[in-house]
């Protein structure tokens, strides 16, 4: 039989071994029943022209969690306890089915567990007809959906969070202000974020896929020849500064990250990260300008006052010179005011001096060496002989010094600097100066403290005392230019170091050194 007409019309088509399972099918139940029980999830066979009257396979109900032995063949014994908005789809679906046999009956519907939970079943039926093609019965199959739907849910539901996490990504990237952009290897732009597409005057969408050979079709090749550098070498590159040329003509500057990735398919992916610096380069430009204007000024200012300080000092010396030869013995006030005057410019030369040597301390003109600080104390302390020995003073090094990335003529001058500071300002005989390092390794430096028993230094005065010409309250009466302190921290900040007072140790002054270990910048 066909699907439409009951009788033996097509049977010259069908294959004989399927006759032959027919044949066996209509003549053996066993073998009919397999097919029912093992085949499919549950099978129905309807009168059509008595529709109360429906038998239902025993797979039927145990797929509802019901025993069959309890459920009589009634259409409503069905009807019951299918969800109902399916069984309005489901008879809406049967009357196009019986009215076109070409209108397929196959849908998916709800029916009520017997434990109260839902099953999905995909119901699929054909009607079989007479000759005149009024549909007397109709013969349907249930498949078992369930598990199909709770995945599809799941899907669904991980479809829902990847897209809140997309539009999230989308909201995230577009606020930065740095331009992002993600290519392949063919330097093609997957994907970008506002800032890049309205540096392009375009849109995020539009750059999906662009080629940046169409885009940069000037500097495509240099890009896509630095991108392929990076992604070949699996290592990030930080921090590339390219200058550029908008439309408007003004020259800018970028600073770029790229960071390369492989995908797990193999695909090389490269992320740009391009922040646009024109300001801060503009900017820089303008300090460096005024640092070397500035630079100029002290080194000429200090060169022009030399000369007219050494021939005051000059005369002044040619004017004592010329008193003790002709035996001529000023009154004491007068004598005491030649003193303090060759003493004053004495003291000006030596500030003059020591600011010209502030103002041309550079970072790029010091040469970096590894400098073992037990040779650079040492020396410090051959220097400042004669203070220690006019103070009764002693240094005292508390374990082996580090060896630091520095320079060792400089690190001479600050600890000769600390160490005749602790003796200019000592309190009483003897003075002791303790001398001690430790490693930081959460900066990766070497911490050096300078301790005395000094008169020590007020903690609101701790960042004072750094700064040119600023000299402790009681310093009346003590030599120095003033200038030394902020020259010593000036070289330990050029050579990526600090120099600091522990206001926390009372007994005295406490100078705290910081420089970078040996390997670090």
């Amino acid at each position: 039989m066909d699907r439409h007409t009951i009788g033996d019309e097509a049977k010259a088509e069908i294959h004989y071994l399927a006759e032959e399972l027919w044949n066996l099918m209509a003549s053996d139940g066993v073998i009919t029943s397999f097919f029912v029980d093992h085949c499919i999830d549950g099978a129905w066979y309807w009168d059509l022209e008595n529709p109360e009257h429906e038998w239902m396979s025993p797979s039927f109900w145990t797929t509802l969690g019901y025993d069959p032995a309890t459920k009589p063949h009634l259409a409503s014994a069905w009807q019951d306890i299918i969800n109902g908005d399916d069984l309005t789809l489901a008879v809406e679906n049967l009357n196009k089915h019986l009215a076109d046999p070409d209108q397929a009956y196959d849908q998916e519907v709800r029916y009520r567990h017997a434990n109260g939970s839902t099953v999905w079943i995909r119901c699929r039926g054909i009607a079989f007809r007479d000759h005149s093609g009024k549909p007397l019965r109709m013969l349907g199959v249930h498949t078992d959906i369930t598990r199909l739907k709770e995945k599809e849910a799941e899907l669904t539901e991980a479809l829902h969070r990847v897209e809140a996490q997309e539009a999230e990504l989308e909201l995230l990237i577009n606020s930065v202000p740095a331009k992002i952009f993600y290519k392949d290897d063919q330097n093609i732009i997957l994907r970008a974020n506002k800032a890049a597409a309205d540096s392009l005057n375009t849109t995020v969408d539009a750059l999906k896929g662009a080629d940046t050979y169409e885009l940069f079709p000037e500097v495509a090749a240099k890009y896509h020849t630095d991108d392929l550098e990076v992604i070949n070498s699996n290592e990030p590159k930080l921090g590339i500064i390219e200058t550029y040329v908008p439309e408007n003509g003004d020259r800018g500057w970028l600073q770029t990250d790229k960071i390369p990735a492989t995908l797990p398919d193999g695909s090389k992916r490269l992320l740009a990260i391009a922040t646009d610096i024109t300001e801060f380069k503009l900017t820089q430009e303008k300090l460096d300008a005024r640092n070397r204007s500035l630079k100029d000024f002290a080194s000429i200012a200090a060169h022009d006052l030399q000369a007219p300080l050494r021939q005051a000092s000059m005369f002044a010396d040619m004017f004592q010179l010329q008193l003790k030869k002709a035996d001529i013995a000023l009154p004491d006030g007068a004598a005491q005011s030649l003193e303090l005057m060759l003493s004053s410019m004495t003291h000006m030369r030596e500030m003059v001096k020591a600011l010209n040597d502030m103002s041309r301390l550079e970072a790029s003109d010091i040469q970096r060496e590894d400098t073992d600080l037990n040779a650079v104390v040492a020396k410090a302390i051959e220097l400042c002989d004669l203070h220690l020995a006019d103070g009764e003073g002693e240094v005292r090094i508390q374990g082996e010094m580090p060896v630091v990335r520095a320079n060792s003529a400089l690190m001479v001058q600050v600890f000769q600097n600390l160490i005749s500071n602790a003796c200019k300002y000592a309190k009483s005989k003897p003075l002791f100066i303790d001398i001690s390092a430790s490693f930081s390794p959460h900066n990766l430096c070497h911490v050096i403290s300078v301790r005395d028993n000094g008169v020590g230094i007020p903690e609101d005065r701790a960042e004072a005392i750094f700064e040119p010409f600023e000299r402790l309250a009681n310093s009346a009466g003590t030599e120095g230019s003033g200038i030394g302190l902020a020259l010593c921290r000036r070289i330990a900040e050029t050579l990526d170091g600090t120099l600091s007072i522990n206001t926390s140790y009372t007994a005295g002054a406490c100078f705290v050194l910081s420089l970078p270990a040996v390997g670090e910048k």
